[in-house]
């Protein structure tokens, strides 16, 4: 998505964004959290390193290193993390509600999301793919 489609959707870019390159947004903390946009090189950090505190980190020091304005807000401070473990124990309650993670490895991927957006959605919660201890403890805990 380009900028110019973020801003009709009242989204404000505090900084200038390159020309080239698709945006996408990176919901940190779920819907209630601070949001993120980031272009490709954040995906190919992912698959480095799946952690989202990671990318945001190499990213925003990288924005530092070019010269950039740095965090526009605070950096995001939420609940603890859920641990491999734990996620995979939701994977398998997913996959067992019909909600298919094609897999339990305890990594928050595409397929996890999608299954997870998909069970908020049906549930009537705000669908932002976003694994909250509550939500956990709903379905594993």
């Amino acid at each position: 998505m380009k900028g110019e489609d973020w801003g009709m959707r009242g989204v404000r870019e505090e900084k200038d964004l390159p020309e080239s390159g698709i945006e996408k947004m990176s919901l940190h903390d779920g819907i209630k959290g601070p949001k993120f946009m980031v272009l490709e090189n954040y995906t190919v950090l992912l698959a480095y390193n799946p952690a989202q505190a990671y990318a945001l980190s190499v990213c925003a020091l990288g924005d530092a290193i070019a010269g950039g304005l740095g965090l526009v807000q605070p950096w995001p401070i939420g609940e603890a993390a859920l641990s491999r473990n734990e996620k995979r124990n939701v994977q398998i309650a997913l996959s067992a509600l019909g909600y298919d993670t094609f897999g339990a490895d305890g990594l928050m991927g595409p397929n996890t999301a999608a299954a997870l957006w998909r069970y908020q959605r049906d549930q009537g919660y705000v669908a932002d793919a976003y694994l909250s201890r509550a939500l956990w403890a709903e379905l594993a805990g």
